[in-house]
Formats: C-alpha cells, sequence, structure tokens
C-alpha cells in the first residue's frame, strides 16, 4: 500500500485594509503619498500586483517610513513569488513597527513559501507574543509545523485558531492531514469535511479526504474527491497521484497509468508517483515498465520499501529470482508490510 499523498493546509498572508493603516483622511486632505499608498492596496486588492507595485513604490519615496507601505508591497512581491524582495520589505517593515504582529505573520508566510520552516514558525511564535488572539499566526503556525511533521504541535495550533475562528478552513484542513497523517483517519475525516462545508472550493481538502477515503477503503468515494480537487486545481499533482491508486484498486490499469504519468509531469520528483505507475504496469503485465519506474522511485527515495518489495515482484515475473529475492528482503529491512 502506498503511503498516501498528504497536502498540508493553505497558507495566508495579511491583506492590510486600506482604512486600517491610513486612517481617515478624506480626499481634501490626504498627502500624495497616502493617495499613492491607498492606490496600491487597491490595485492588490485586485491582484494587480504589478500595478501596486508602481504605486507602493511612489508611497515609499515619498514617506520612506510608512510600515505599512512595505507589508503592501512585501504581499505583492510574495504573491509574485518574489521572495527575497517580499523578505527584505517585510524586514524593513518591522525596522520601522517592532510590535507589527501582521508584519512577523506576512514574512512568516513567505518563509514557509521558500520552505524555511524553522524560520516561519520563528516568526509566527513572535506574532504571536505580541498578539496572543493572532488567530491567522497560529493558523500558519500549524501548518508550518505539519510540514516538519511534528504533527502533535500542528494539532494543538489548528485547534487554537478555530477557537478564535470556527469558520477557519485550512486550519480544519491542516488538522484532518496531521490526524491522516498520524493514522487517525476516523478522526481526520470530520475535520476534511468541515474545512470542505467550508470552503467548497478547498481542493487541498478534498485530496486529503481522498487519501482517507483510499485507506478507508472507500474507493468510489476517493475518485470523487480527486475528481473534483482536478476540477478546481488541475496543477495538484497530489490529486492524481490519489487517484491513480484508487483506480489500481478498482482495477482500472489504464486510468491509473495514466494518472500517475500526469503527476509524473506534474511532479518529477514524486517518487509515489512511480509507484503508483509502476505497480498499475505489473498488474498490466508490463514488468520492464514496472521495472523501470520503481528504479525511479528508489532512486528518489532510497528508503522507499514498497517500491523495493513492487519492484521485487515484477523481477519474479521475469524470472530473475535473485533480484527479486534481494528487493524483497531489503523491503523487509525497511520495515514494510505486504497487504
Amino acid at each position: 500500500m502506498l503511503s498516501r499523498k498528504w497536502v498540508s493546509g493553505v497558507l495566508r498572508s495579511v491583506v492590510i485594509s486600506v482604512l486600517l493603516v491610513s486612517g481617515c483622511a478624506t480626499d481634501a486632505d490626504a498627502t500624495p503619498a497616502t493617495e499613492a499608498f491607498n492606490q496600491g492596496v487597491d490595485l492588490q486588492a485586485r491582484h494587480d500586483y504589478k500595478g501596486a507595485i508602481t504605486a507602493l513604490n511612489k508611497a515609499i519615496s515619498l514617506d520612506p517610513e510608512n510600515p505599512w507601505a512595505y507589508v503592501s508591497r512585501g504581499n505583492c512581491y510574495g504573491e509574485l513569488r518574489q521572495y527575497q524582495r517580499a523578505i527584505e520589505d517585510f524586514t524593513k517593515a518591522i525596522s520601522f513597527d517592532p510590535a507589527s504582529a501582521k508584519a512577523y505573520c506576512n514574512r512568516g508566510v513567505v518563509y514557509e513559501a521558500m520552505g524555511e520552516r524553522h524560520k516561519a514558525i520563528e516568526d509566527y511564535t513572535k506574532a504571536i507574543s505580541l498578539d496572543p488572539s493572532y488567530e491567522r499566526a497560529y493558523s500558519n503556525r500549524g501548518i508550518a509545523y505539519v510540514g516538519l511533521k511534528e504533527y502533535q504541535k500542528g494539532i494543538d495550533d489548528s485547534s487554537k485558531a478555530m477557537s478564535f475562528d470556527p469558520n477557519d478552513a485550512p486550519a480544519w484542513s491542516n488538522r484532518g492531514f496531521a490526524y491522516a497523517s498520524m493514522g487517525q483517519y476516523q478522526r481526520a475525516l470530520p475535520d476534511c469535511n468541515k474545512a470542505i462545508s467550508l470552503d467548497p472550493r478547498n481542493a487541498v481538502a478534498r485530496i486529503n479526504r481522498s487519501a482517507i477515503y483510499v485507506m478507508l477503503k472507500q474507493y468510489q468515494k476517493a475518485l470523487d474527491d480527486c475528481n473534483a480537487a482536478i476540477k478546481l486545481d488541475p496543477s495538484l499533482a497530489s490529486a492524481y497521484e490519489n487517484r491513480a491508486e484508487a483506480c489500481i484498486y478498482l482495477k482500472q490499469y489504464r486510468k491509473a497509468v495514466d494518472d500517475s504519468t500526469k503527476a509524473v509531469s506534474l511532479d518529477p520528483k514524486s517518487p509515489d508517483a512511480y509507484v503508483s505507475r509502476g505497480w498499475a504496469h505489473h498488474e498490466l503485465g508490463a514488468y520492464k515498465e514496472a521495472i523501470d519506474d520503481h528504479t525511479q522511485a528508489i532512486t528518489l527515495d532510497p528508503k522507499l520499501a514498497e517500491a523495493f518489495y513492487r519492484r521485487g515482484a515484477s523481477y519474479e515475473k521475469l524470472g530473475k529470482m535473485d533480484l527479486a529475492k534481494e528487493d524483497r528482503d531489503k523491503a523487509k529491512e525497511l520495515g514494510y508490510k505486504p497487504e
């Protein structure tokens, strides 16, 4: 059985409100810096990030000590995946307003996007110390903890976030992810259900629920969730991986090959996608192709026990008994237990 492909929650930055940061200035008494800033925030809200940056550049040139201008521009750089520039802007904002929990939280989001989860956690923790009721910082820190496989800490933070905002869909999804990763599927399923009820367009929660349904042997439900996730976001490789596995259990091997191939095209470094395709190839009698896929999976993850086990099965079908035994022994050494 594959290690299900779970997907962690959706990180959220803080979009700065014009009214929050610019006060109650009217058109008559607004300064040119305020006008440029408000224009930038408005363009950001309309997802015109490049236009917003142009306006915010002007605002900063006119008022270089406005921390919110740096926060807003940092948000835009983050959306454009110009992460280092975003980090620089949030750091600048903090230099002007060291008590800005929002600046720390948003910098944490960017660190998380860069894969620097420990730095992200430091920033979320600082944000929480500045504002102990900061729901979003708890929610995002929970996601970072789960990314580090510190599942109980992730559960605690997601639960804390939900205590402030019971409608925080990413927190419900993240806690469900953590429970599922710990094998607590009956606790994970209600959390994923809740996340989806709060945000029906949450593809991540649907992918996680599909993996739970596979573990519970409810394969058609898993397929339905994967189909919905792919419709919402066709770029998520994990949706195709989970659908491929459900297809294998339903003996739809050709479809499993197609889905695994799509997953590989979206995420060439995913060993699970190669294992799924190798498994489906084996069931179709394409043993050489199966061996090639499992070998690639092992190259990507030398400790992936199932890849050794299934490659051994294909070697056995080709009469290569020594190689089959070697792979089966390696799988056992790595702790693999056949279904």
